[in-house]
């Protein structure tokens, strides 16, 4: 049921508590969060919803590709449960390493010779200044970078874009299936499809986007920078980090971002697969995702959208949405299958 929590349709009844957001309208099918803290009678709140998004993982069953063999041993599949609110290569950290040691050593390291897997040390400084693109990462018997790899939708042989949630990539890519059927490579990447990935590691990669992604949010709320620049400390930054890295809602709530409801809220609309389309929006009480969906790409074609693994009616007022559903990076994202 958690599961189900996490992937799949989970139109609740919401209500008003002391302390919280004004809640949405009822959605029509029932739905029970047995995982998540409910108020007295039973019904779930909007920090209830968020927390259990928070919880939800995705069932993951992941190959290494044939081309990144270079060992006469094929390892077997590697079985995971990911968090929704996690990146690939933070949440599949321990699953490279351990197939990293198959891949073939010249091409899977940029600028050296592939040692045994070590454990490196990620950089302290939270704005990504520390290991630069250039700079080798000690080993235990010489020197060698991060292992460049990306990963493939197996399904639809499509190469996925590390700098998005993961959560936001199975509503991209899955049809309902179980458990997500993905490809690790450590070769041939796909510069060309996706953003580059420092040689610092995927990790280190994806905390620096996330932090940009939040100060772009802020921005678009507040429209200054005075937020994200002045007022959250290092700290907190690495908080939230460690808080998303770990799928904890309740650390990532300690850190209040905002003091009040933003007049704008940061949306990210997914056409498809590659087309992404950022904007602020205005809040409007009533406008609706139906209304968006049209006025930003000037069709009225119906089409089914996801938000955080719910199919939402289209008449749901995107406030509402953005309320529960947010990322921890403060974008709405919504997915136009």
């Amino acid at each position: 049921a958690s599961l189900r929590c996490a992937v799949m349709v989970p139109q609740v009844a919401w209500r008003k508590s002391s302390g919280t957001s004004p809640t949405p309208a009822p959605f029509k099918q029932a739905f029970s969060l047995p995982s998540c803290t409910m108020a007295p009678d039973g019904t779930p709140t909007v920090d209830d919803i968020r927390a259990c998004n928070w919880k939800g993982r995705i069932p993951v069953a992941l190959t290494l590709a044939s081309t990144s063999l270079s060992s006469p041993t094929v390892p077997a599949p590697l079985h995971v449960l990911v968090p929704r609110m996690s990146f690939l290569h933070v949440a599949l950290e321990d699953a490279i390493a351990r197939y990293q040691r198959y891949a073939p050593p010249a091409i899977s390291f940029r600028g050296s010779v592939i040692q045994e897997p070590t454990k490196v040390t990620e950089p302290e400084d939270d704005e990504g200044q520390g290991a630069s693109a250039a700079t080798p990462i000690a080993s235990g018997t010489g020197t060698t970078t991060r292992p460049t790899c990306w990963f493939e939708d197996e399904a639809s042989a499509s190469p996925l874009h590390w700098n998005l949630f993961i959560g936001v990539l199975y509503d991209q890519h899955s049809h309902g299936g179980m458990p997500w059927k993905l490809r690790l490579h450590f070769t041939q990447y796909p510069s060309t499809r996706i953003l580059e990935l420092s040689a610092d590691g995927g990790s280190s990669s994806s905390r620096r986007i996330f932090q940009h992604s939040l100060k772009q949010a802020l921005f678009l709320e507040t429209s200054t920078n005075k937020l994200a620049l002045n007022t959250m400390t290092k700290q907190q930054y690495r908080q939230l980090w460690d808080a998303l890295k770990k799928g904890d809602y309740e650390r990532h709530s300690e850190i209040q971002i905002l003091r009040d409801e933003p007049n704008v809220i940061p949306v990210r609309l997914c056409v498809g697969r590659r087309k992404i389309i950022q904007k602020r929006l205005e809040i409007h009480p009533e406008k609706t995702l139906r209304e968006l969906v049209e006025d930003w790409t000037g069709s009225k074609e119906s089409r089914e959208c996801v938000v955080a693994g719910v199919v939402p009616s289209s008449t749901t007022p995107v406030i509402d949405l953005w309320r529960l559903f947010h990322h921890p990076d403060h974008f709405l994202y919504i997915i136009m299958k």
